[in-house]
């Protein structure tokens, strides 16, 4: 039942021109940045949000994964860290972390690592 709700008022990222991830998850670093560059405008952010909202998924765990991997490639991700330790870049500074942790995994605000993205909502 909940899968024919969410079918029948899905909203896909490629209506109404959005055309953020029309070529598929993001495949180099410098896409992933684009991406993020054009989420800065509130109504591609808005249109972003219902595609992510729309995978859904079991769990928040199964349900990120889902999202990640529409999102960008994993040799993509594989470049970023949360906090940007190891020498790779930070995922926290993206606008799509912050969409992805905090509009859709309240619950995890609960961990000090990514507190500060629950205060800035």
């Amino acid at each position: 039942m909940q899968r024919q709700l969410l079918a029948s008022t899905a909203v896909t990222v490629s209506e109404d021109g959005g055309d953020l991830l029309d070529n598929g998850p993001c495949q180099t670093v410098e896409e992933l940045q684009q991406l993020d560059t054009e989420l800065a405008h509130k109504d591609k952010r808005i249109k972003m949000m219902n595609y992510l909202r729309s995978l859904g998924g079991l769990n928040s765990g199964a349900a990120v994964r889902k999202m990640l991997r529409k999102i960008a490639t994993n040799e993509v991700l594989g470049a970023y860290s949360l906090k940007g330790k190891n020498n790779k870049q930070a995922f926290q500074d993206l606008q799509i972390c912050h969409l992805v942790i905090v509009k859709f995994c309240p619950n995890l605000c609960h961990f000090r690592v990514i507190k500060k993205f629950c205060f800035t909502v």
